[in-house]
């Protein structure tokens, strides 16, 4: 009874340190993790752009920033931050089947898919990755957003819309 007790007390341990392991946080994107400061980009500068520009985010391109992704040559790695945390990573390409491929490699299967173009959403742990084709030129781009993050973002923007609501 004695080495009965012993050996699940063991199993036990063996099963909590698996989900500790498979619990730990794993890189957002290269060596960056979700909630990350600006400063862990290394040097770079504030990006403009109307199409990801949103109210509360702060676009930024890393000074040098690798392009390669694999086989994949990147056109722009624009990086998303909320309130001075790593919100999102958005990967812009001239490929956007080989964006699809990558995807697929990593998360799996899309939870989501549009059978006349590339519009995919995957969903592992707490990223949320998005692979959507521009049909006019077939270029398109990889979003990977912090689902946990997008959730606080939205809070953020009821409350902002609430508040300024009151000046009507």
């Amino acid at each position: 009874m004695r080495y009965l007790a012993i050996g699940l007390l063991f199993m036990m341990a063996i099963s909590s340190y698996g989900q500790m392991v498979l619990a730990a946080p794993q890189p957002a994107f290269r060596d960056l993790y979700w909630g990350d400061p600006p400063e862990k980009l290394g040097e770079s500068t504030i990006f403009y752009d109307k199409q990801l520009e949103s109210p509360g985010i702060e676009l930024r391109i890393k000074v040098n920033d690798d392009m390669q992704l694999g086989p994949l040559t990147a056109t722009a790695i624009v990086y998303g931050f909320f309130q001075n945390r790593l919100m999102f990573v958005s990967i812009l390409a001239s490929d956007v089947k080989m964006l699809s491929e990558i995807a697929k490699a990593k998360y799996g299967l899309p939870q989501q898919s549009n059978m006349f173009m590339i519009d995919e959403l995957y969903i592992r742990g707490d990223t949320a990755c998005s692979v959507k084709e521009n049909i006019v030129d077939k270029s398109g781009y990889m979003t990977l957003m912090s689902t946990a993050m997008a959730f606080e973002y939205n809070r953020w923007q009821q409350e902002q819309a609430k508040e300024a609501s009151k000046a009507f």
